[in-house]
This record gives C-alpha cells, sequence and structure tokens, in this order.
C-alpha cells in the first residue's frame, strides 16, 4: 500500500479545494480592494488627496494644486487548515470522504478571510452607537448615508453588511421588500444577499462581532470598496506528506494575507442592538 496520497489525488484535492473556498467560502472580498501576488510581508496601499482647481490671472503662473500622497500598510500572516488521512484507512475512503476534507478546509479557509477584513473594518473610528436600542432602521441607514455623501464617497460599490437579526428587521421595511419600490432588485427566495437599496448592495454574514452586556450589540458595516484592501500574498496552496509516527498523510491547506483601512470616511461601524 502506498505511504502518500497520488499526485493526481494531490491536484484534484487543491483543485476542488480552490473552488469550494471561491463558492462557500470567503464572502467578502468583493467589498474591498484585492491586491494579489503580494511578494513581501506588507504591502501599502497608497493614496491621493482631492485636488482643488483655481483660476490664473493674464500671463500668472498657473497655480499647483499640491496633492498629498498617503496610504495604509497591510500585514501579511500566514493561515492555515489541515486534516489527517489514516493510512490503513485511506483506501476505504471513497472520493466523497475526500471531497468532504477540501469542503472543510476551504470553508475554515474562507471564514478566516473575512475575519482578517471584518478585523481591518473593526480598526474604524467611525462608530456609530445605538442610541434607544433602535437596531436597524430606515433612518439609521440614511444617516449612513448622508454621511457618506457629505464625506464625497463615491456613490457606486457601496455595500452594507448586517447580521441575521438586522436582515429579519429590514424584511420589516416596506421600501426594502416591496418590488414596486425596486423593481429590479426583487428579493430572491427570501434573502437580501445583492440587493441593492438606499445605495448599497446588502449582505449578510454570520460572523460579525457583537458586544455582550446588559443589552447585546451587533457591529455592522456600511463600506465603500475602495475604502479597506486585501493583500494576498498567496492564496490556496495544497501540500501533503506521510507522517510516520502517525501513520497518517496529513493534507494541509495555507494561505498568506492581511488586509487595512485605506481611506477611513469610507467605512463606518453600525452598532444594532440584537432583539431578543
Amino acid at each position: 500500500m502506498s505511504n502518500s496520497i497520488d499526485t493526481a489525488m494531490i491536484d484534484a484535492f487543491g483543485t476542488s479545494t480552490k473552488l469550494a473556498y471561491q463558492q462557500m467560502g470567503a464572502e467578502l472580498q468583493f467589498a474591498v480592494q484585492v491586491v494579489n501576488d503580494v511578494n513581501a510581508a506588507t504591502y501599502r496601499f497608497k493614496t491621493l488627496g482631492k485636488g482643488v482647481a483655481t483660476t490664473k490671472g493674464r500671463h500668472g503662473i498657473v497655480p499647483i494644486m499640491g496633492l498629498q500622497h498617503g496610504g495604509s500598510t497591510a500585514t501579511l500572516i500566514d493561515r492555515y487548515g489541515a486534516e489527517l488521512l489514516d493510512d490503513l484507512d485511506e483506501f476505504k475512503q471513497n472520493e466523497a470522504t475526500r471531497q468532504n476534507y477540501s469542503m472543510s478546509i476551504a470553508a475554515a479557509l474562507g471564514r478566516e478571510t473575512d475575519q482578517i477584513i471584518i478585523a481591518a473594518w473593526g480598526a474604524t473610528a467611525n462608530t456609530i452607537a445605538d442610541v434607544g436600542n433602535l437596531g436597524l432602521t430606515k433612518d439609521r441607514v440614511m444617516s449612513v448615508r448622508e454621511t457618506m455623501n457629505f464625506a464625497d464617497v463615491s456613490k457606486r460599490d457601496r455595500f452594507a453588511i448586517v447580521g441575521p437579526r438586522q436582515s429579519t428587521e429590514l424584511m420589516s421595511i416596506e421600501e426594502f421588500v416591496n418590488s414596486r419600490y425596486q423593481p429590479n432588485f426583487p428579493l430572491v427566495q427570501g434573502s437580501i444577499n445583492g440587493k441593492e437599496w438606499l445605495g448599497f448592495t446588502w449582505l449578510e454574514h454570520t460572523g460579525l462581532p457583537i458586544t455582550l452586556g446588559a443589552e447585546d450589540y451587533r457591529q455592522t458595516y456600511f463600506v465603500h470598496k475602495a475604502a479597506s484592501g486585501l493583500a494576498v500574498g498567496k492564496g490556496i496552496t495544497m501540500r501533503e506528506g506521510y507522517l510516520i509516527e502517525r501513520d497518517s498523510t496529513m493534507v494541509l491547506g495555507k494561505m498568506s494575507m492581511g488586509a487595512t483601512i485605506i481611506d477611513p470616511p469610507g467605512i463606518y461601524e453600525l452598532e444594532c442592538r440584537e432583539a431578543e
């Protein structure tokens, strides 16, 4: 009996893991800037300040805007997900078992990718407390929208990431659920995912942090895609090796990435009470 999984199986395992990662793993990558193939321990996302156009007198010197250069640095950290295949069990297990391992590794790495992004968003200073324990309401969303508009945040590529409780609260808002108001963006099988409302593309996520206390508060996020970045040094890589002391083959998935806030006015944390 072979003491390791053959190359063809490993290639298939790696391919299925990457596919599963894309399909059911990370859900928030579309809401941030993503830079791949970063060959360094850190990556600096550069920013350029806004300029002001002015006039000049006849034969006068053309005024220079003096654009301000800045940026934010993401530190890449390695993440791992692994499983063991017992050598004597390997020949008894069918392809479905290995596929389940692949799905589990992909799901774990996907959840970790989302947590990297959420942790970066959580560093924002733009936190709005839930005064009055209102939860998620139309007026509160309108307030965030207005604040972002005043900050000249682009009206394209805005996203709202909320928890299951907030999704339920959205269902009670007539303008959100009734197709009369947005016939081009109906709810699909009752899901808010991908629906556009008040300039935001909505997504329900189960991994948002919650502050526990006398009242529990979910941290939801309203973000512009260009306001945060994910630097990927290496996407999912699969390896395998026989461990003689365990008489098992370890199948390992790993990745390296980091996230940061690039443009603070484009990220708002909206605290929402988790009603019982």
